[in-house]
């Protein structure tokens, strides 16, 4: 399962508006943006030829020449379907509905499922669904040098993780829910934290946008500060008054930020349901 954006915009603190709600920072260091962050979760396995057995309980890829592994999300290996999970069976001819899988077999071609089946050989046209509801989410955010590679590990605040957590979500309701500071140390948050305790913040919340299709749709709203602050490696930056290198030469900070859904706030295990991208 992975998460797929639709949109990514960003505005100004004041007015909501600002730069117009361009797909990509349009601010100055240490002013204020608010990113708003859309997309779904998503796992499927269209238009297959499906044998059931009502004896085993089992579903069966019956295409020899279909290599598709329930146990693969299509792109990477032993990252899609697993035990315990719910999914939703479609364009059978008699075993439509919902069902929870009880194994995968190594091979990845058979799901044995908890529920009754009915016989069904051969047939095509069926598509399977991962609708387990994902109830807990990973947010993580940087600002990098142009140039640099995919990392959230903060330029201001050594060996920290930038990362906001939250629990007790539904694709279905819209009632925003303020995230937490999921990090070993708050010194990178430029935000307001509205408890101290727990790390919450009012300022980056995460809501349901709906649930369709299969689609389980979040919307996150982030204020932030363009930032990385000065940190002790830019001194001599400021006492010959010259730009940090990834101001230089053409060279900006861009927006980078990674979403990972959970279906339990405690199991250490992502279910691959992130997915990173790049605005400049």
């Amino acid at each position: 399962m992975s998460f797929i954006f639709t949109d990514i915009s960003f505005t100004d603190e004041f007015t909501g508006a600002g730069g117009g709600g361009v797909p990509y920072i349009n601010g100055g260091v240490l002013s204020k943006h608010i990113a708003t962050i859309q997309g779904y979760f998503y796992l499927a396995y269209l238009n297959k030829t499906l044998t059931f057995n009502a004896a085993t309980k089992t579903i069966t890829n019956a295409d020899v020449l279909d290599l598709t592994s329930f146990l693969d999300d299509g792109n990477l290996i032993r990252k899609g379907l697993q035990p315990d999970r719910t999914i939703e069976i479609e364009g059978s001819a008699s075993n439509d509905g919902t069902y929870t899988i009880d194994t995968i077999s190594e091979d990845g071609r058979t799901i044995t499922t908890v529920e009754a089946l009915i016989n069904e050989v051969s047939v095509s046209g069926v598509s399977i669904f991962d609708d387990t509801p994902v109830t807990a989410l990973d947010f993580y955010y940087n600002l990098i040098p142009l140039t640099s590679q995919e990392s959230y590990l903060s330029l201001t605040d050594r060996q920290a993780i930038q990362r906001f957590i939250a629990d007790g979500l539904a694709a279905n309701v819209t009632t925003p829910v303020n995230m937490l500071v999921g990090s070993s140390s708050f010194g990178w948050v430029t935000n307001t934290i509205t408890n101290t305790t727990t790390g919450e913040t009012s300022e980056v919340t995460v809501e349901g946008a709906d649930w369709v299709f299969h689609q389980q749709k979040f919307k996150i709203i982030q204020q932030f500060s363009i930032a990385p602050f000065a940190t002790a490696a830019q001194i001599q930056n400021f006492q010959n008054i010259s730009a940090p290198d990834y101001f230089r030469d053409g060279n900006a900070l861009k927006y980078i930020c990674r979403i990972d859904g959970k279906f339990s706030f405690t199991d250490p295990e992502i279910p691959q349901t992130g997915a990173f991208v790049r605005f400049c």
